[in-house]
């Protein structure tokens, strides 16, 4: 029905004018009728045929609101009609457009505005026209697409809808081609997206569970709380819905009175229980022969509408069952598998049997190579020489619980000789070649005592002597064969092997030294007792793999090769560093004393102390030192331990004939300085501070230089391993045996494939960087004064390969004393040599029997030496000092 009021800018006007009294519902008085009236006209007073009376208003107004304020279809029809009949967009007309417009039977509306004028004028049982669509399109009112585009829709929804009972939308959807969905198709695809986004997180549980419990040592009872509160809904949520759930009737399939059983027999069975009766509902059924799937509760149905007492108890709690939580529309939350089911692959999976391997760059690829290949800097010798589980165990570290694993060491040995090939086809024969640990582990190894006067694996030197630099250069080496022989030569070893000389009454004591060649006539127990202990040089049994067996052969067990290695760079440096630390405090002038107090309570006042602390600690003290006290002999003694921990945690390749001479250099100028400048130790016994971490780090460092990285040998990585294992049992393990063992290696795995930082890579670089402060060092410069001392031809004793090149090459003498080629800026390697050992092919044995030839060769061949006089010894041991010109 159409108003006589046609013109969609004169009913907006009105409306805005009416709004706020129609908001209120309030009458509308004479009053306010001419109000409106008077502000209607005043929008448009220029222009007469949009002009209405005051008559009109009264009888039309309330009768056009009404149908304005009706549900429009769609609603947002009507917003859209009054931002283009707004006041203010009238303004923006043009004269001549205005003059176009008549508040009754205006011509403009229907023509420029189609869509928008059927949307009000039609709305009362008129249907909208295809051809008011046509109009609308072609309108040069609507400027931009987005809103041609929107209003065009919802015209289209409005013929759509009149027409075929549905929107426009979904009949476009089916349309080929069209790239519009409806909103059940939507909503499928939604659901379809969900289950996609469920599937892969599920995945991706299902995939990371075991590494994320494993990896990070995770109790299986906290994984399975944590599980349920991820996925799961709370017990107060859960138990108001598990209580609606119990309220609605539930049917579980056909009654019972519909099924072929004896019904007689069932009722007459549940009359003669009591009121308290507990039954098992299927039981009952499989036993009258109710094969359906809810047979029990069928069975339970029939009871109870027979008014059974035990079939009606309500006292029956059943725990309400927790409610998977929900996401995206209904599609419930991906869950991790229970615990047990993770416990039950574990159980499937073969243990690892770990070793660790040495790096060899002769084998495997250099991290020049790599850089070549992949463009990344990669640490190759680290990755190779991590160290893998070979065995655990749950034992003390007593050394009778250690001999119960030699019999399982001594059957992989024994398969060590089995022959390998690479992917090209090259055979590998594996080699077991050095033990490395600290001490007590390897004097096990070696058959050696623990601890007492002889405690160094490597040599004979006595411990009281281990300040005596000649006493330890010139100590015999002991080599596993060596060790076999001393222990076979006597008798006991045959009644006892693993502790063959413990407890020797005075006539086995005689027997054990005779049949080695000792004088014992005369001689009492206790003089008995004290050669057969500087005899012995601490060997108190065969080496570990062979005391089951003490005679068999090194070759069947594939040890031939195998040392026990009497340096263990973490330790050593450790102890060794805490001991010079402490010393030194005690010992230093006030000025350098407050300062190097100050470095200890910085780095050194942790509760657990590691090796890179006191490495640390020891280049901040020494730059501290040199700052203050440059040319004094403390500060010497810190320069030479870090150039000795340098080249300790140096890397294969830098390991060339220039930084082996370097450290045999200031090996020897640590230990002279030291006990040069710790004479009466103040803060701890002489013994202690020149113990087997000194001696192990002046000593036998350089030797084992010669044949192998020390970086290789470092027991770094091996304790940290340890101690993971002690936390992973300490946390995750309830202690039992048959758990424990078990437990931890599984643990040990996941947590080694988790992406955890490197710690100790991190450790290295933090030194590296406080290192490069120090700048580079110097050539090494001997004075007159340490030339002429008596462990100064020991000294050049070790290091004669390099002064059979003579002169010129690796050294020269000067106005002070004589300078080594060793510094920072030399060449790392000469054309005349020496020749470079490998433990492949040489061992500590064969460099100590090397180096006393090239000495004889240097003295027989009077070859030029960094010496002031020489000592030689002839056949009976008698000395002759020969005096040198240089």
């Amino acid at each position: 029905m159409m108003t006589e009021i046609s013109c969609n800018y004169a009913i907006t006007t009105l409306r805005t004018i009416t709004q706020k009294q129609y908001a209120k519902k309030t009458k509308l008085d004479t009053h306010t009728y001419t109000k409106i009236t008077e502000a209607y006209n005043q929008q448009f007073s220029d222009y007469p045929d949009m002009v209405l009376s005051r008559s009109t208003v009264v009888k039309k107004l309330k009768k056009l609101m009404s149908t304005f304020n009706k549900k429009w279809n769609p609603t947002i029809m009507r917003t859209t009609y009054m931002e283009t009949f707004s006041p203010t967009e009238w303004m923006k007309l043009c004269d001549d457009e205005k003059k176009e417009h008549s508040v009754r039977k205006c011509t403009k509306c229907p023509i420029a505005y189609g869509c928008l004028h059927s949307a009000f004028h039609h709305r009362k049982g008129s249907k909208p026209d295809e051809n008011e669509l046509q109009i609308f399109l072609t309108s040069e009112h609507l400027s931009s697409p987005k809103k041609l585009a929107r209003n065009a829709l919802l015209q289209l929804n409005a013929i759509c809808s009149s027409k075929f009972g549905e929107s426009a939308q979904s009949i476009i959807a089916r349309t080929p081609g069209s790239q519009l969905i409806s909103s059940s198709s939507r909503k499928r695809q939604l659901q379809e997206n969900a289950k996609q986004v469920k599937s892969s997180i599920q995945k991706v549980f299902d995939d990371t569970a075991l590494e994320t419990v494993m990896g990070n040592r995770l109790s299986w009872r906290f994984y399975d709380r944590a599980r349920k509160v991820e996925g799961l809904e709370s017990k107060c949520t859960n138990a108001t819905a598990s209580a609606e759930k119990l309220m609605r009737k539930r049917i579980h399939g056909c009654s019972l009175t519909n099924v072929l059983v004896d019904k007689e027999a069932v009722l007459a069975e549940a009359s003669a229980w009591s009121d308290e009766q507990k039954v098992n509902w299927s039981e009952l059924a499989r036993r009258h022969g109710v094969v359906q799937k809810n047979g029990g509760q069928m069975v339970k149905e029939f009871l109870q509408a027979c008014n059974i007492p035990a079939a009606c108890r309500t006292d029956v709690k059943r725990a309400p069952r927790r409610r998977k939580k929900k996401i995206l529309g209904g599609i419930t939350m991906p869950m991790k598998k229970p615990s047990a089911f993770y416990k039950n692959k574990l159980s499937e999976e073969i243990e690892k049997v770990l070793v660790s391997a040495i790096y060899d760059p002769a084998l495997y690829v250099t991290d020049e190579e790599v850089f070549r290949r992949t463009g990344m800097y990669v640490n190759v010798q680290a990755i190779v020489e991590r160290p893998e589980l070979h065995i655990i165990g749950r034992s003390t570290s007593s050394i009778e619980d250690q001999r119960k694993f030699i019999e399982c060491r001594r059957q992989c040995m024994q398969q060590m000789g089995t022959k390998l090939f690479t992917s090209e086809g090259l055979e590998i024969t594996d080699v077991l070649r050095f033990f490395h640990g600290d001490g007590p582990a390897q004097q096990f190894e070696a058959g050696h005592s623990i601890g007492g006067n002889y405690c160094c694996v490597g040599c004979g030197a006595r411990s009281t002597l281990f300040d005596d630099i000649v006493h330890c250069y010139r100590s015999p080496k002991l080599s596993f064969k060596d060790r076999q022989e001393f222990v076979l030569k006597g008798a006991s070893w045959e009644k006892n092997n693993a502790t063959p000389f413990d407890g020797l009454s005075i006539e086995q004591l005689r027997v054990e030294l005779a049949r080695r060649c000792i004088d014992i006539k005369g001689k009492k127990r206790p003089q008995l007792d004290k050669d057969f202990e500087e005899l012995k040089m601490g060997i108190v049994s065969v080496p570990a793999l062979l005391q089951t067996n003490p005679t068999e052969s090194l070759e069947s067990l594939n040890l031939v090769q195998y040392e026990v290695s009497p340096l263990e760079p973490l330790h050593d440096i450790k102890g060794h560093f805490s001991n010079v630390i402490e010393e030194s405090i005690c010992i230093a002038p006030e000025g350098v004393k407050t300062e190097l107090h100050k470095i200890q309570a910085a780095v050194l006042s942790k509760d657990t102390l590691r090796g890179c602390d006191y490495r640390k600690a020891m280049i901040l003290m020494y730059l501290k030192t040199k700052e203050i006290q440059p040319d004094s002999m403390l500060c010497k003694v810190f320069q030479t331990a870090v150039q000795i921990s340098k080249i300790l945690y140096a890397s294969e390749a830098k390991r060339t004939p220039k930084s082996i001479l370097n450290l045999h250099n200031i090996a020897f100028y640590h230990a002279y300085l030291c006990a040069k400048l710790f004479l009466a130790p103040k803060h701890m016994t002489r013994r202690k501070l020149f113990g087997r971490y000194f001696h192990a780090l002046t000593t036998h460092s350089p030797l084992l230089y010669r044949i192998i990285c020390l970086r290789s040998l470092n027991t770094e990585i091996q304790e940290r391993m340890f101690s993971q294992v002690k936390q992973i049992s300490k946390t995750t393990s309830n202690q039992s045996t048959d758990n424990i063992v078990t437990n931890a290696i599984k643990r040990l795995h996941y947590e080694e494939g988790s992406k955890h930082e490197d710690t100790i890579a991190v450790q290295e670089s933090e030194i590296e960087k406080l290192a490069k402060v120090t700048g580079p060092f110097t050539n090494t410069c001997f004075t007159i004064e340490i030339m002429k001392s008596a462990s100064y031809q020991s000294h050049i004793e070790r290091i004669s390969d390099y002064l059979v090149c003579g002169p010129g090459v690796w050294w020269k003498t000067t106005n002070d004393g004589v300078e080594f080629f060793d510094g920072d800026f030399e060449d790392d390697y000469r054309d005349v040599g020496p020749t470079m050992h490998h433990f492949r092919s040489s061992s500590l044995v064969d460099i100590d029997a090397l180096l006393l030839e090239q000495w004889e060769q240097c003295i027989t061949e009077n070859i030029q030496l960094p010496a002031v006089s020489i000592v030689t010894y002839g056949h009976e041991g008698a000395g002759q000092t020969i005096q040198l010109q240089n």
